[in-house]
Formats: C-alpha cells, sequence, structure tokens
C-alpha cells in the first residue's frame, strides 16, 4: 500500500511538473482584445513571461520577446522568479525521488532512503505553492484591471489558458507532494511510539528481578 500511495504521488508530481514547463513556456497568460466598431479592427494579443504575441487574423502571429528596455510589471518578474522555482525544484524532487527508490542501489542505507522520500515531498510542496504563487497574483491583478473603471470599453482583458493550466499543476505538485510524505511521517510515527512498549517491559522485567 505504501508502495502504491508513493508511486501514484510520483506520477502526479511528474504530471505538475510537465504542467509547470508547459505553463512557463507558453505565452497564454494574459488575453487583450482590442474591439472596434467594425469587424475588421478587431485584433486579438496574448502575452506570457517572456513573448507576447499579436494574432491579426486565424492561422497567423506575429511574436517578439521581451527587450531589457520594456518596463514588465512587478507581477511578470515575480511570476518569471517563482516558475523557474517551481519547475526546477519539482526537477530536484524527481530526482532525489529516485535516490529514495528502492530500484536504485547507490543508496543502499534503509534508513536514509525514507528520508530522501520525505525529501522529495517536502520538495514538491514548496513547488507547488510556488507555481500556484506564479499564477494565483497575475490573475488577481488581470481581474483587477477588467473590473476598473478606467479601462476602455474597447480593450477587454482576461486570463490565458496557462494560469487555469498553473493552477491544475500547483495542485497536481501538492498532492503528489502529500501522497508522498504520508507513508513516510506514518512509519516514522509507527517507529517511535513502538519504542516505548519495549521500554516499558525491560523495565518491568528489570523490577522483577530486582524483586
Amino acid at each position: 500500500m505504501t508502495v502504491c500511495l508513493q508511486l501514484t504521488g510520483v506520477v502526479v508530481s511528474l504530471l505538475g511538473w510537465f504542467s509547470s514547463v508547459a505553463c512557463c513556456l507558453l505565452p497564454l497568460w494574459k488575453t487583450i482584445l482590442f474591439s472596434g466598431q467594425t469587424l475588421m479592427m478587431k485584433q486579438k494579443m496574448v502575452e506570457g513571461l517572456w513573448i507576447s504575441c499579436n494574432i491579426p487574423g486565424p492561422g497567423k502571429a506575429i511574436c517578439r520577446t521581451f527587450g531589457s528596455n520594456k518596463e514588465l510589471t512587478l507581477e511578470v518578474y515575480a511570476g518569471r522568479i517563482l516558475m523557474l522555482i517551481t519547475v526546477t525544484m519539482a526537477l530536484l524532487g524527481l530526482f532525489v525521488n529516485c535516490l529514495g527508490s528502492p530500484c536504485i542501489v547507490c543508496v543502499r542505507s534503509r534508513e536514509l532512503k525514507p528520508r530522501f522520500l520525505t525529501a522529495s515531498g517536502i520538495t514538491f510542496l514548496v513547488s507547488g505553492v510556488a507555481q500556484l504563487l506564479a499564477v494565483s497574483w497575475p490573475a488577481y491583478v488581470m481581474a483587477t484591471d477588467f473590473h476598473h473603471p478606467l479601462v476602455s470599453e474597447v480593450l477587454l482583458i482576461s486570463m490565458g489558458p496557462c494560469i487555469y493550466l498553473g493552477w491544475l499543476g500547483g495542485t497536481l505538485l501538492l498532492i503528489g507532494g502529500a501522497l508522498i510524505c504520508c507513508p513516510c511521517c506514518s512509519r516514522r510515527k509507527s517507529d517511535y511510539g513502538g519504542q516505548y512498549p519495549a521500554s516499558g517491559r525491560s523495565s518491568d522485567i528489570a523490577g522483577r528481578n530486582f524483586v
């Protein structure tokens, strides 16, 4: 049962890592629609953490990267840092989990393998929290801009698919980390609680011998 939970946690965390990588690379964080009085004036623009694309028509896209002279907002800077932390920490968690796997023979100590598994679960939890923060902050800013009274009626700002994909990836990382940590924590509690009956028996035996 413990092996099944840990294997499920690794699979779920791996899916969350793939979602985080896709969310970090795709320019679908923010969707801006410029709508004029005629259909010919409507244009769509999507932005991500690294590039922005102008879509003048179906099947056409003009993309450019954010230059150093472009003033990025604070949530974009924070999103970049948090997304890099998420991808790196999740990849590190997968590597540490491989070290704690019973199939890997490079670590032969039975005491170190549960510690590696616990460390990998904590790493996935941290990466999941960073992922949720990375997408929740821009989502809050976009929701505030959408309801702002100064925003023109011809400018429609909405959240892109990467925001929802980021929420999904962060949730998967949290679930995977929890599934990996739970068996290790329960095993430690059982080992810790099992020490006291043995000491109690030894004290009773010693008392009987003393009498």
